[in-house]
This record gives structure tokens, C-alpha cells and sequence, in this order.
């Protein structure tokens, strides 16, 4: 982070000094205890934590809080600041931080793709700027603090992706990083237990628009029917779409899978460009499609775009098609699962199996609540409609798959259901041979799977 001078900090967060030393300088901001590491830290004390940890933890740190309790016990040495509000004092702080810079900032949303959308914008600006983005999938907003201080004197551009897990969290999110840039790659089904409908999950990506103060750069799949019940009457700046549609700004064209990856056509401003994704399936496409659309506002050609694009390397679990054992392959798309997710994995393992055996090994998708017996059924009967020839459901809720399927026509000798891991890599090495592609899909919560894809793989 960019070090600061303290007595600026405080009037910022309108601190007053209670006791001890104060450094002249901070290089360090934390709103846990545990993430105390500097001679030179500012703690907020927003979750009234000091009190549980040892107080010579904090010798080497200035703790600003609104509970005298906090204090209480601690010698005078300790430096303390008191301010009215903790949490009103911190959301000033950030305002105050994020206001240093003038930088571009991007943020990313959509039910699915939003990561690895943000790591191909990421990728694509590295060759020329040094960019600041979230880690890998790590979105929850916890992490926003330390993504926003990330940010400092040498830093040209931030992308950060900013997930919806209820109503209000897209917008907190914005109000911490502050983009003039704003994409949203699709909405689908996700996290349906915390809202009441599908329309209120739609909503809460809407949230992109005041996130932006309805101003600046927002970049949409024109494909997405949800994504056109967002009203845009209030946004004041420059929407940019993308899709197959011909009223598409970035029109996406001829799609066909190759070796390593996917090529399609892209027509911009009546010129067409011959572009490759090392990643299968149309949602991939359309995942870079929307990275190139942000980069391009940016001031990346399309064409150079295109060639950092080539050399892009998909995080573990995000549909890497990996070789298997016994001469098969296998689709781990393991990191997450929902319904919308679920589709795009099961066509590319249609689109992959070119003659193969077919085997989909499918944990549980979490977050949806009561609609989820809804979708466990659409994608039961989408099993059969793709002629899956071998079922194996992991974990009771996971099951579901598995009843579905027998409803609509599978056969019980297709499916296996199964609780533990060992149980399905025994199952799997008697199947696998190089006739077989397996897909393996499950929720980011079951952290087992991942060696069963390392089992199951060379």
C-alpha cells in the first residue's frame, strides 16, 4: 500500500489520540487482529476482537476503536485512537485511500465467468501496465480491504471481481473500489437461497449501475435475457455489448473448437478478426469476448488483445481438459457448481467426447435453496437428453442428480451414488479407458474433489 502520513489519516476518520506513541507514518491498515505484521499499522477495531488477543500483540500498532473497554486494561504504551463510530471511521478511511488515485478500476460480475473474465483482463493489460486485481476466485468481501490497499504509487490499473452472494453485497463492494468500469458477463441461476425470487438475484446484479454512479463504462452481454430485464434508463455513461446478436458492438461469429482451445471470429466496427481462447466451450468465448471489450476501452487493440489472449492459462478447476489415466481425458471444472455452470460443463463434454464413453461426476450445487429441486430435475432430464453413459453423484444432496436421471429414463446400472472420494476413484479406474472422458463438477466447498481430479489424472 501507499505509506501515509497518520496525522492526514485521522483527521480523515475524525480520530482523536487517547494514548501512546503515535508513528508519524503507516504502512499497513487491517480491520482484524490477526492480520497485524507492521511496526507502522493502523487496526481498526471494527469487530471489537482486541479484547480476546494478547495485548503485547498490539505494542506495534495503532488501534482505533470506539469501546473503552478496548483499552481498558492496556498499559499507556499502547497507542490508541478513539473515534465515534469504528465501522463509520473505516468506510471514511477507504473513501479517503481509494481517493488518492485516479487509475482505472474495473469490476466484474456475473453468475458465471467473472473470474475468469477478470484473470484474461488481468492477463491482456500485464504486458503493459501493472495491474492489481482479486486472487484467483478469492471474492468474498472480507478480502476487499487488502485488494483496495494493493493499490499503490505504481499501480496503473485495477480489476477486481465483486460476486453476489445476497442483496447489497455488489454494491459494498463498489463502494470500497470505487470502478469507472463495469462488466457483466451473464446471470443465471446462483445463491437463490438468499433471495426470494430469480427477479431480486437479477436486481442485485443491476447493482452494477449505482456501483458506477450510473456513470462511466458498462459492458454487457446483449445475449443474456436477463441481463435486458436491467432498466438502463438511469445510466448517464457508455454501455458496450457483446454477443452473437448483430446489435452487438463486439459481434462474436463462427466458433469452432480446435486442439487446445476454441477459435471464433470477432466483427468490430465492420472489420472481422480471427481470434483463439485456449479454453473449450461457447461460455469461454464469451468470456473473452467481454475481457476484450473492457480492454479495448482501455486502448488495447483488438488484435493485440487477441495475441496476449492466446498465451492465457485457465486457473486449475475453471474446465481444464486434463489426460487421464488409461489413456482417457478428463473435464475438471471442479471449482464451482450451479445450474447455469452445470449446462456449459455438460456441453463441452458433449462437445469432447467425439465418439468417447461419457461419465459425469457431479457433487452438489449449493446456494439454491427452494428452487432447488427445480433445477436438480432440469438437469437430471438434461442428463438423458445428452446420453450420459455412466452417472456418479457424490454426497446425499448430490443424489438428487441420480433420482432425477431414473425418472427420466436412465438406467440404474448407469449410476453410482456415492459419499466417499476412494469410492468413486475405485468406480472411475475400472471405467477409464481411451474411450472415456470424464467430467468431473462440484461445488468449491467439497475440497476433497481435488484429489480425486489429481488421482485421476496424469
Amino acid at each position: 500500500m501507499k505509506r501515509l502520513e497518520l496525522q492526514k489519516v485521522l483527521t480523515e476518520i475524525k480520530g482523536e489520540w487517547v494514548q501512546g506513541e503515535l508513528p508519524t507514518t503507516i504502512t499497513q491498515v487491517v480491520d482484524d487482529p490477526s492480520d497485524v505484521g507492521s511496526d507502522k499499522t493502523l487496526l481498526f477495531d471494527c469487530y471489537h476482537q482486541i479484547q480476546t488477543w494478547r495485548f503485547d500483540s498490539y505494542k506495534n500498532c495503532v488501534i482505533v476503536t470506539e469501546d473503552s473497554e478496548s483499552w481498558s486494561k492496556m498499559s499507556s504504551d499502547h497507542a490508541v485512537v478513539r473515534v465515534n463510530n469504528v465501522h463509520e471511521a473505516y468506510h471514511n478511511f477507504v473513501r479517503y485511500y481509494r481517493g488518492l488515485f485516479t487509475i482505472p478500476v474495473i469490476a466484474i460480475t456475473g453468475t458465471c465467468g467473472k473470474t475468469t473474465t477478470k484473470e484474461m483482463i488481468a492477463h491482456m493489460l500485464s504486458k503493459k501496465y501493472k495491474v492489481q486485481s482479486t486472487v484467483r476466485s478469492k471474492n468474498d468481501p472480507l478480502f476487499n480491504l487488502g485488494y483496495l490497499l494493493g493499490i499503490d504509487n505504481d499501480t496503473n490499473v485495477a480489476v477486481f471481481e465483486t460476486a453476489v452472494g445476497k442483496k447489497g453485497d455488489l454494491l459494498r463492494s463498489c463502494r470500497f473500489f470505487r470502478p469507472n468500469i463495469g462488466a457483466i458477463t451473464n446471470i443465471g441461476i446462483d445463491h437463490l437461497n438468499k433471495f426470494a425470487s430469480h427477479d431480486e438475484y437479477i436486481q442485485a446484479k443491476g447493482e452494477m449501475l449505482p456501483g458506477l454512479q450510473y456513470t462511466g463504462t458498462l459492458v454487457l452481454n446483449t445475449d443474456d435475457e436477463n441481463i435486458r430485464k436491467i432498466d438502463l434508463t438511469s445510466f448517464k455513461g457508455s454501455v458496450v455489448t457483446f454477443g452473437f446478436s448483430e446489435q452487438s458492438a463486439f459481434q462474436i461469429m463462427n466458433i469452432k473448437t480446435q486442439e487446445n482451445g476454441t477459435s471464433f471470429s470477432l466483427r468490430f466496427e465492420h472489420l472481422t478478426h480471427q481470434l483463439f481462447v485456449p479454453g473449450y466451450g461457447e461460455h469461454n468465448v464469451y468470456n473473452a469476448v467481454a475481457a476484450i471489450a473492457v480492454v479495448y476501452s482501455l486502448g488495447i487493440g483488438i488484435d493485440e488483445a487477441g495475441e496476449q489472449l492466446r498465451f492465457y492459462q485457465p486457473l486449475p478447476g475453471h474446465m481444464n481438459v486434463l489426460p487421464g489415466i488409461n489413456g482417457s481425458v478428463v473435464i475438471d471444472d471442479s471449482w464451482s457448481s450451479n445450474p447455469t455452470s452445470m449446462h456449459a460443463a455438460l456441453n463441452v463434454l458433449n462437445d469432447l467426447a467425439q465418439g468417447r464413453k461419457k461419465i459425469a461426476v457431479l457433487g452438489k450445487m449449493a446456494a439454491l435453496g427452494k428452487f432447488a429441486d427445480e433445477h436438480y430435475a432440469r438437469l437430471g432430464q438434461r442428463l438423458v437428453d445428452q446420453k450420459i453413459d455412466v452417472l456418479i453423484t457424490r454426497n446425499s444432496i448430490a443424489k438428487d442428480f441420480a433420482k432425477y436421471a431414473l425418472r427420466f429414463g436412465m438406467k440404474q446400472e448407469q449410476i453410482y451414488t456415492c459419499t466417499e472420494i476412494n469410492e468413486i476413484e475405485r468406480i472411475l479406474r475400472k471405467l477409464m479407458s481411451e474411450d472415456t472422458i470424464v467430467l468431473i463438477k462440484s461445488s468449491m466447498k467439497d475440497y476433497k474433489i481435488e484429489n480425486l481430479v489429481k488421482n485421476m489424472t496424469c
